[in-house]
């Protein structure tokens, strides 16, 4: 079994037409998908990605960071009804917003949106849907993804790998190493206005 860590780099943009004509001449896509999610936003920490998608609640946490790619890793992967104890201990805690009151001894989605999430003061639920395709080749994955954050347009791709070395060859291939790296979190926060772009000045 390979144990290795899995690296990604992203870039988000409306300028990723001829990245994603280089991706073409390279691999035939697979089957397309669409994907809504609802993202769990906090001023408090850009290094977890916490959302909620089809019946479950997602979260992961970025370990690191090498040569600018990322390795990120699930921490939380619960089936709605979920206990108290995880949302308590591990959910709350993680998004670095205060603990609310809790009531009951585990929550249906609908009950972790109405009483947890929405009323929270410091979370900012974000819906999001994905029009994604997704390629192999030069030992990666890549992923094309039409996005719609609350309705509003942006591309993203992103490549990833176990093989270091072959991100930084394909990343150099596609013409992404001038990019930054950027997560979903991040660019949601900057798209919904807590964040500000790097280098904005008043």
């Amino acid at each position: 079994m390979d144990d290795k860590p899995m690296y990604e780099f992203r870039a988000f943009g409306q300028d990723l037409d001829a990245t994603e004509g280089r991706i073409n001449d390279l691999a035939k896509p697979e089957v397309p998908s669409e994907v809504s999610e609802l993202y769990l936003l906090s001023a408090a920490h850009s290094d977890v990605n916490a959302k909620v998608k089809r019946g479950h609640l997602d979260i992961k946490r970025r370990m690191e960071t090498r040569a600018n790619f990322d390795h990120w890793k699930a921490v939380v992967k619960d089936v709605f009804p979920v206990p108290v104890k995880v949302l308590q201990m591990e959910v709350f805690p993680m998004l670095g917003v205060v603990i609310p009151d809790f009531r009951r001894e585990e929550y249906t989605f609908e009950q972790f949106m109405d009483e947890l999430v929405v009323p929270h003061p410091e979370i900012k639920v974000v819906n999001v849907i994905k029009q994604r395709r997704f390629y192999s080749f030069n030992h990666c994955s890549a992923e094309v993804s039409n996005v719609y954050v609350n309705g509003a347009f942006i591309k993203s791709i992103s490549i990833e790998s176990t093989d270091l070395e072959a991100l930084l060859e394909t990343r150099k291939q596609l013409d992404l190493s001038a990019r930054e790296n950027v997560s979903y979190t991040t660019v949601l926060k900057r798209l919904v206005g807590m964040e500000l772009m790097p280098g904005f000045k008043y």
